[in-house]
């Protein structure tokens, strides 16, 4: 037997396993690719909310805050509101999306800071 890493559709890895190679592993991992472990850690999946609070601390942490203080205090009165006034932060947030777009983050780059952002 030897280990495996289970790879979902983003080429994340969800699961390691023990494995022949040959046995049938059934429709849980019909969508996913199986490779020998590389033997980096698992993919976590970031939180979908975190608070005002550790936003602002994962922001600075990644020195990413001044920008988007920037980004803000340029923008529309709502988004100034809407920025100012939240006690949380949605992942699929249309001001949180609008950041990651006017500032070219990638998916990956928006699931770094909710993971980080969850620590804080």
């Amino acid at each position: 037997m030897a280990r495996y890493q289970i790879l979902d559709a983003r080429m994340r890895k969800i699961n390691v396993i023990e494995w022949d190679g040959r046995a049938d592993l059934g429709t849980q991992y019909k969508t996913c690719s199986i490779t020998p472990d590389d033997g980096m850690p698992m993919w976590i999946i970031p939180p979908l909310v975190v608070t005002r609070r550790q936003m602002i601390l994962a922001l600075n942490a990644q020195g990413k805050l001044v920008e988007v203080n920037t980004i803000v205090a340029s923008a529309s009165l709502t988004v100034q509101l809407s920025w100012g006034e939240t006690t949380s932060f949605k992942r699929d947030d249309p001001i949180i999306m609008a950041m990651a777009s006017l500032n070219d983050w990638t998916d990956n780059d928006l699931d770094d800071l909710f993971r980080l952002a969850a620590t804080l």
